[in-house]
C-alpha cells in the first residue's frame, strides 16, 4: 500500500559560497525526518516524512465479473499544514534556503511493505511470476542484476541470500487492510529515518494482533513481552514491571493493547538478567516455552507419493519407521538450503513437518511446486500452522514432569498406569509418542526433541486443548521450580550449542558440507542437489561455519556489542587492508561458556583454495566489534557444556527443590 508523501521543489539557487559547477550532497536529518538534494538543474528538492504517515485511501471498483478488479487512486491533496512541520526543521538547519523562491509542493503515493523493505522475487501463489516493489531508488542497480539472474535462472553471482527481500516472508494475513492501514502509519518514518538497533528483538508498535496463541493471555499475565514473527506474536522474554514498565498508550500511535518488546541498545540489554534466570531454568530445573509460531504442514497421499516427494526434496533419509523424527535440510539444485525442517513419520503415508516460523509461506511454495502433475489428486499438503499449539517443556526435570502429568491423566481416565509408564520408559532421543494430559480424551503428540540442544519434550496438540495442557504443566511443575521462558532464551541456548537456524545461519547459498551438517546427508537415494553436494564433497568447500568464543570481550565494560554481521579476520596480520576471511551470522552471550559466542562462516585468504578443519585450527581469528577487534577461540563442532543423558542435576538445585 502507499502513503503520502510531500516533496517541495524550488527554483534554480545556488548556495552562497556554492561553486557553480557543483551540487550540494544529499543532506539527511535523521532528528527531523528531512532530507534536502540539489538536482542537476540547479533546483532543490525539500522532504521528509511526518512520524505518523498519511495511508493513501485506495478505491476499489470492479467494472464486471469478468474483469479483474480496477484500482482507483484518488488524487492526493497538497498538504501545507503537515509540510510546515517538515519545512520549519529544514530551515532551521539550512537558513539560506529561506532565499530560495519556491515553485511547487508535489503530493505524490509512495509505496511501501509491511516490514519497509523492498519486495523481490518470485511470488508464492504464481510459479515463475517474479516482482518488484517498493524498491528505494538506491538499489535499482542491484535489483535490475538480481532480476536478471532469477529470470534466467543463473549462479547467485552476489554470493549473498536475498531472503530478507523475498515476497514469500509475508503470509496473507499481512495483505489484510486494517493491518496495512495500522502499520503503514509508522512505515515510512521508521524506515528511512529512525536508528535500526542492530538487536534483532525489535518489533514495530503497529499492526499487532494478526495470529495470538490461545496461551497468549496466559503468558501476558505471566509477564511476556512479545515480538511479532510472520504475523504471530511470540514471547521473547519475561520481565518483572520494574525491568521494564508496561505502556498501554504511545504518544504517536495511540493505544497499545500489545506488550512489544524495544531494545534501544547497541551494548547490554535491559533484559540481559532476566534472560539468564530463563537460561538457567532450562539447564538446571525445567522451563515452560511456547513453540505455537513454528510452521506445521501435514502431508500425506493415498499411496507412496507423499513419502516419494519428502524422499525428493529432503537430503536425509526419510523412510524411517512410524513415530520417528528425522532432521533434514531441503536443498535446492545447487545444494543450498531451501529450508530446513523437523518430520515426523505418524504413519506409513503421513507425515508432520515443522519447519521455522518465517518459511511458512516459502515451504509451502516449495512443497507444491514440486508436486509432479500426475499427483495432484494423491496428495494432500495442508498448512496447519494455526491448527495446532506447541509447548515445549525444557531441563533436566522436564521428562519427570511429563511422567506426573501423564499418570495423573492416566489415573483421571481410569487407565492402566502401566501402559504409560512403558511407553515413557521407551522413550528415545528423536521418536515421537501420543499422550494424555489433562482430562481431555484427544491425546497429545509429545516428541522427544527441543531444538536447542537441551533435555526437553515439545508436545503439539489442538488449539482448544492448549489453556488446559498449560494450566495442567505449570500447576505439576511447580515443585520442580518451573519457569517460563522467550525466543531470546532460545536463542542464547543454541548459539551456545553452536545449533544453526534457517533464515539466520543456514540460506539458499549454504551447504550442509559447508555448516557441518554432511552427517545428515544420505546420498542412497536421489534427491534434489545431489549432484552438486557430490560435487562439492569431491573438490571441497571454499567456507566453512564455526563457532567463535570472544577471549577478552568484556559485556560490562565494552560499549558495543556484537549482534551479527560483524567482520571476521585472520590475527596478527601485517597487512592493514587486508580483506576480512569471513562474518558472523548470529551471537549471544553463554552464560555457561561464560563468553561472547558468535557463529558465522570462515573463507579461506586464497579465495580459490578450499578451506580445511588444519587450516582453522592452524590459524588465528579476530571478530572486529564496532572497530575493535577481539581474539576468538575456534569450535567446529558443538562444546560439551553438560551431560545430555538426563542425569545432570546441580547440587544447588537439588537443595532448592527439596
Amino acid at each position: 500500500m502507499a502513503c503520502e508523501h510531500q516533496l517541495l521543489v524550488t527554483e534554480p539557487f545556488t548556495m552562497p559560497g556554492q561553486p557553480t559547477d557543483s551540487l550540494i550532497p544529499i543532506i539527511n536529518d535523521f532528528d527531523n525526518r528531512t532530507t534536502v538534494y540539489q538536482r542537476t538543474d540547479k533546483t532543490f528538492v525539500l522532504t521528509g516524512y511526518e512520524k505518523v504517515s498519511n495511508v493513501v485511501q485506495k478505491l476499489y471498483r470492479s467494472r464486471s465479473k469478468d474483469y479483474p478488479v480496477d484500482v482507483e487512486i484518488p488524487k492526493i491533496p497538497v498538504r501545507w499544514d503537515h509540510f510546515y512541520y517538515l519545512l520549519d526543521p529544514i530551515l532551521n538547519r539550512i537558513p539560506s534556503l529561506r532565499q530560495a523562491n519556491y515553485r511547487k509542493l508535489y503530493a505524490r503515493p509512495e509505496n511501501f511493505t509491511p516490514d519497509g523493505r523492498p519486495l523481490i522475487g518470485e511470488v508464492a501463489e504464481i510459479k515463475n511470476y517474479i516482482i518488484a516493489a517498493g524498491v528505494w531508488p538506491s538499489l535499482t542497480g542491484g535489483t535490475a542484476k538480481l532480476l536478471e539472474e532469477l529470470i534466467l535462472n543463473k549462479p547467485n553471482s552476489f554470493q549473498h541470500d536475498f531472503w530478507s527481500l523475498d515476497p514469500k516472508r509475508f503470509i496473507p494475513l499481512h495483505s489484510n487492510r486494517i493491518f496495512l492501514f495500522d502499520r503503514l502509519r509508522e512505515i515510512p518514518a521508521k524506515a528511512r529515518y529512525n536508528i535500526n538497533f542492530p538487536t534483532p528483538h525489535n518489533s514495530y508498535q503497529t499492526g499487532h494482533g494478526l495470529l495470538r496463541s490461545p496461551l497468549y493471555s496466559r503468558l501476558k499475565e505471566a509477564g511476556a513481552y512479545f515480538t511479532q514473527y510472520m504475523g504471530h506474536e511470540r514471547p521473547a522474554v519475561y520481565l518483572s514491571k520494574e525491568t521494564e514498565p508496561y505502556r498501554t498508550e504511545l504518544e504517536d500511535c495511540g493505544v497499545l493493547e500489545e506488550r512489544v518488546l524495544e531494545t534501544p541498545s547497541f551494548g547490554k540489554p535491559h533484559w540481559f538478567d532476566a534472560v539468564k534466570h530463563e537460561y538457567a531454568a532450562c539447564r538446571e530445573r525445567v522451563a515452560i516455552l511456547d513453540y505455537s509460531s513454528f510452521a506445521k504442514f501435514q502431508i500425506s497421499s493415498v499411496h507412496d507419493e507423499a513419502l516419494e516427494l519428502l524422499q525428493y526434496l529432503c537430503s536425509n533419509n526419510v523412510d524411517i519407521p512410524i513415530g520417528s523424527i528425522t532432521l533434514t535440510g531441503m536443498q535446492n539444485d545447487r545444494g543450498g538450503f531451501e529450508n530446513d525442517v523437523s518430520i515426523i513419520r505418524l504413519n506409513e503415508r503421513n507425515f508432520f513437518l515443522i519447519g521455522p516460523t518465517e518459511s511458512q509461506t516459502r515451504c509451502m511454495a516449495w512443497l507444491r511446486s514440486n508436486v509432479l502433475e500426475d499427483d495432484f489428486d494423491q496428495i494432500s499438503i495442508r498448512d496447519v500452522t494455526n491448527d495446532f499449539t506447541a509447548i515445549c517443556i525444557m531441563g533436566p526435570y522436564a521428562k519427570l514432569l511429563l511422567i506426573d502429568v501423564v499418570v495423573a491423566a492416566a489415573l483421571a481416565m481410569k487407565e492402566p498406569i502401566d501402559k504409560f509408564m512403558q511407553e515413557l520408559d521407551q522413550f528415545p532421543f528423536f521418536t515421537a509418542k501420543e499422550l494424555p494430559i489433562g482430562t481431555s480424551k484427544t491425546p497429545v503428540l509429545a516428541c522427544n526433541i527441543s531444538h536447542t540442544g537441551e533435555l526437553g519434550f515439545v508436545l503439539y496438540m489442538h488449539n482448544q486443548q492448549a489453556v488446559q495442557c498449560y494450566d495442567t504443566l505449570v500447576s505439576a511443575g511447580a515443585k520442580y521450580g518451573i519457569q517460563h521462558a522467550g525466543s531470546i532464551c532460545v536463542r542464547s541456548l543454541r548459539i551456545e550449542k553452536f545449533f544453526a537456524f534457517w533464515g539466520q545461519d543456514l540460506d539458499s547459498t549454504s551447504t550442509p558440507l559447508e555448516c557441518g551438517r554432511g552427517f545428515r546427508v544420505f546420498y542412497d537415494k536421489n534427491f534434489l542437489g545431489k549432484e552438486a553436494l557430490l560435487r562439492q564433497k569431491r573438490e571441497g568447500v571454499k567456507r566453512r561455519y564455526v563457532q567463535l568464543l570472544l577471549d577478552s570481550f568484556d559485556i560490562e565494560k565494552e560499549p558495543l556489542w556484537p549482534w551479527g554481521n560483524e567482520p571476521i579476520y585472520l590475527a596478527d596480520q601485517i597487512d592493514p587492508n587486508a580483506k576480512p576471511v569471513g562474518m558472523t551470522t548470529t551471537t549471544a552471550y553463554g552464560f555457561t561458556l561464560g563468553r561472547m559466542v558468535c557463529l558465522g562462516y570462515i573463507n579461506h585468504s586464497d579465495p580459490n583454495t578450499t578451506i580445511t578443519n588444519d587450516y582453522i585450527l592452524g590459524s588465528n581469528f579476530e571478530v572486529e566489534v564496532g572497530g575493535k577487534r577481539f581474539r576468538a577461540h575456534i569450535n567446529l563442532h558443538s562444546p560439551k557444556l553438560t551431560d545430555v543423558s538426563g542425569t545432570y542435576m546441580p547440587s544447588s538445585t537439588i537443595s532448592s527443590i527439596s
